[in-house]
């Protein structure tokens, strides 16, 4: 008669204990979500910046009033000044694309590492369907500054985010776009944190980032 109130209580506070055990843990997950949420946010918004900058420089504003009639050369003042921009960034970004308003590739730079030195390698023709962008369908009518983000996409050199500026003439209409190919896993990087060092005699909990079709895109546990 005794015992059985006593494992009664006993279970009580047991499942008690375990319900709020598990409300903690899915409350401190909610908060880990949105702070890494929040930390991608403001890392768009910094490339957003970045990018908008880029865009204003003369060079590039002449070359897209000229891009109005067609594909206009690359001249060497400009091919210099996005050459420095990716390679300031190439850890961050893994291409730099000039398309028309169809979305067709003009010209593309690509980072690369020879000797440890950063480089960049230009090319105006032989494009693979990789760098071919489905421009938004609105991009003609895009506010001034505006720049549009991509779903995560995979290719060749991993998963990436497609940052895509509109470039303008001198009346403001929409002559090509400027694609920047952000790297996912610097992005996700920068808001989740480095990746976990293995410690087999540890334990450390591990951010994991899934695509809608559940790829692991990140992960701070190395193994």
């Amino acid at each position: 008669i005794i015992i059985a109130p006593m494992f009664l209580l006993c279970a009580r506070w047991q499942g008690t204990a375990l319900g709020g055990i598990k409300s903690v843990m899915r409350q401190g997950l909610g908060d880990r979500a949105r702070e890494i949420s929040d930390q991608v946010t403001r890392s768009l918004q910094e490339h957003r910046l970045r990018i908008t900058t880029l865009t204003k420089q003369p060079r590039l504003l002449t070359y897209a009033r000229e891009a109005a009639q067609s594909g206009p050369p690359l001249d060497d003042g400009l091919k210099i000044d996005l050459t420095a921009f990716l390679i300031s960034h190439y850890k961050e970004y893994s291409a730099l694309i000039i398309i028309n308003r169809k979305g067709k590739p003009l010209f593309k730079l690509e980072p690369w590492e020879s000797n440890g030195a950063p480089r960049a390698v230009y090319t105006d023709e032989d494009f693979t369907s990789e760098d071919a962008v489905s421009a938004p369908g609105s991009l003609a009518n895009t506010p001034k500054d505006q720049i549009f983000v991509s779903e995560v996409q995979q290719d060749m050199r991993g998963p990436h985010v497609k940052l895509i500026a509109p470039l303008r003439d001198a009346e403001n209409n929409v002559t090509s776009a400027l694609v920047i190919k952000l790297r996912a896993e610097e992005l996700l990087t920068a808001a989740a944190g480095p990746r976990i060092p293995e410690a087999p005699d540890r334990y450390s909990p591990a951010a994991v980032i899934l695509s809608p079709g559940g790829v692991v895109l990140y992960s701070t546990d190395q193994a």
